[in-house]
């Protein structure tokens, strides 16, 4: 177990002293990471034309299929990336107890789609000159 990703482990028995914390591997962790974010920024530009496609050929499941997958979960695990390092490959779990209080209520939004309108409007598939994707030049 390593405690970084799941915690200091409560023990009610352990006569032997088995339940022992193991140490991460920092620079495995580092080359999954920066895998992991190079196959997020390419596959970006396609969900993020994918769900308008979609909406366009009037297909409401696969374009919100598509914001879901390919622009929601991304999203949340470059944020991992950034906030939980250890736990960013923890998907949806724990956002609210992990990222900063005004980031969690900044994305909470997104996930409530009720209208193929509010998908276009709340979705990431913004065009590229679009302030959001220029303050995400890092990636």
């Amino acid at each position: 177990m390593q405690s970084e990703r799941h915690g200091k482990p409560v023990v009610l028995f352990d006569k032997e002293d088995l339940v022992r914390s193991r140490p991460v591997d920092e620079q495995a962790l580092l080359q999954k990471q920066k895998r992991r974010l190079s196959e997020i920024v390419e596959a970006f530009l396609v969900y993020r034309t994918t769900v308008f496609k979609e909406l366009d050929r009037e297909n409401a499941i696969d374009a919100f299929a598509f914001y879901y997958s390919g622009m929601l979960r991304p999203l949340i695990e470059v944020m991992g990336l950034i906030y939980r390092p250890y736990c960013f490959d923890f998907g949806f779990r724990y956002l609210k107890q992990s990222l900063p209080a005004d980031l969690y209520r900044r994305i909470e939004p997104l996930f409530f789609v009720a209208a193929r309108q509010l998908l276009s409007k709340n979705s990431l598939a913004t065009p590229v000159n679009h302030p959001l994707h220029q303050k995400a030049s890092w990636l």
